[in-house]
């Protein structure tokens, strides 16, 4: 009997022709599109497919890599469209840079560069696919922060939405999925890829990971992260869905010229005090993919026994029996873990409790928390509602922009037929 699937079921908190090829190291790659005489290939592709599902906590199936691949090589065209409007505005991006986005993303998930390194080493994973979509997501902020004209932001409108946060009665925190059609023929497609997202999350799926590969929003290079939204500055469509949601809900709603694919992180009374602090202890149970059936059902037994334990001290010295080492994490700040998941975890979570095991490099984390501090309610600053108000015009513009570049850009796509070489307006 395989235990691996009951293991890994607790997650991970983190123009040329058809037949045109090129050789790679040995390997024979199917060029399967053209983005402004910019190739992707079939290799190029696979890479990102086994990255996506390995960081999404999705089964590399041949069922779901055919499901994904039309999705995940419309977003490389996108990467490409992108880095094609950096090349344009003189934008560069330092490998200092990249190598500084994968320190995140080791960060967000409790490792260092090498264990992240060795992870995805050891799991046959691409890490240039990883820089490659790092590179193009720093240069798209840096076009669109930099590069798209000045957004103005006047008093008058921060002062609108100060006013009106006064009477607000809620405080979301929220992350996003945005999905932009090429143009208006095709706002159903972009309909059907954010309902096959939904059904992925649903599933199981990170949320985090499925923003940074797809979302075009300028939210995606942070899991699609939005931060702290009060009820006084969202839309009226937006505002009812969160008012429908609980915390952890994802759904679908219709923006101008896309599609947002929502999560509710957490949600509370504005004058609500909250949780902002919390401190654990951690355990690591070993563990390896190469293990036998009886070694897995062992670290199974051992999972359960630690989750039964009825106090910090019982579950210290369970873990000391077993030969673990125990870690003690002081006063860390729900916020700021850099995983939403992570934090709306430890946010849902209650003095006592014992996390479901997370999954890491080397086995299985097991948390008991043991402390959580609360701090006063902080309303939105004024700087908070204007970085809030310049994201939303940015995005826009943004979204607009590409579907400009995109109109003026020979894009061959060999998966869908497509040879895109109008811009079609709409919603304006």
């Amino acid at each position: 009997m395989n235990f691996m699937p009951k293991l890994l079921a607790y997650g991970s908190v983190f123009c040329l022709s058809l037949l045109s090829t090129v050789q790679t190291f040995g390997y024979e790659a199917k060029i399967i599109a053209v983005v402004d005489k910019k190739a992707i290939t079939e290799r190029d592709l696979e890479d990102r497919i086994r990255l996506v599902l390995f960081t999404s906590n999705q089964s590399d199936t041949p069922q779901m890599r055919q499901k994904m691949r039309a999705q995940i090589l419309e977003s490389m065209i996108v990467e490409k469209l992108q880095l094609k409007a950096a090349i344009d505005g003189k934008v560069t991006i330092s490998k200092k840079d990249v190598h500084q986005a994968v320190h995140n993303i080791a960060s967000q998930n409790n490792m260092n560069h090498q264990q992240l390194m060795q992870m995805f080493k050891s799991n046959n994973i691409s890490i240039k696919s990883l820089e490659d979509r790092l590179y193009a997501q720093l240069a798209w902020d840096a076009v669109v922060n930099y590069g798209l004209g000045g957004i103005n932001i006047s008093e008058k409108e921060v002062d609108k939405i100060l006013n009106a946060e006064k009477a607000s009665d809620i405080l979301f925190d929220v992350s996003e999925i945005v999905l932009y059609p090429t143009d208006a023929s095709k706002r159903f497609e972009a309909k059907k890829q954010a309902e096959d997202m939904l059904q992925q999350l649903k599933s199981g799926a990170s949320f985090n990971a499925l923003a940074q590969q797809f979302s075009q929003s300028t939210t995606a290079r942070k899991g699609g992260h939005l931060g702290r939204l009060s009820s006084a500055n969202l839309s009226s469509d937006l505002l009812a869905a969160l008012n429908n949601m609980k915390a952890s809900d994802v759904r679908i709603i219709e923006i101008p010229k896309g599609v947002q694919i929502i999560r509710l992180n957490s949600k509370k009374q504005a004058l609500e005090n909250g949780a902002a602090t919390v401190s654990f202890k951690v355990v690591l149970v070993p563990f390896d993919e190469d293990m036998n059936d009886e070694q897995q059902y062992s670290v199974q037994a051992k999972i359960d026994a630690l989750r039964l334990s009825s106090s910090v001290s019982q579950f210290m010295k369970s873990s000391s029996e077993m030969g673990f080492a125990i870690k003690t994490v002081d006063a860390l700040d729900i916020e700021s873990t850099g995983s939403k998941e992570f934090s709306a975890m430890l946010q849902q979570a209650k003095v006592g409790d014992i996390l479901k095991p997370i999954r890491q490099e080397g086995g299985f984390q097991l948390i008991y928390v043991t402390k959580k501090a609360i701090k006063p309610y902080q309303p939105l600053t004024r700087k908070e509602i204007t970085q809030q108000l310049e994201f939303q015009k940015k995005n826009m513009t943004a979204a607009m922009f590409l579907n400009k570049l995109r109109a003026r850009t020979f894009i061959t796509n060999h998966l869908s037929g497509d040879h895109d070489t109008k811009f079609v307006s709409y919603g304006e």
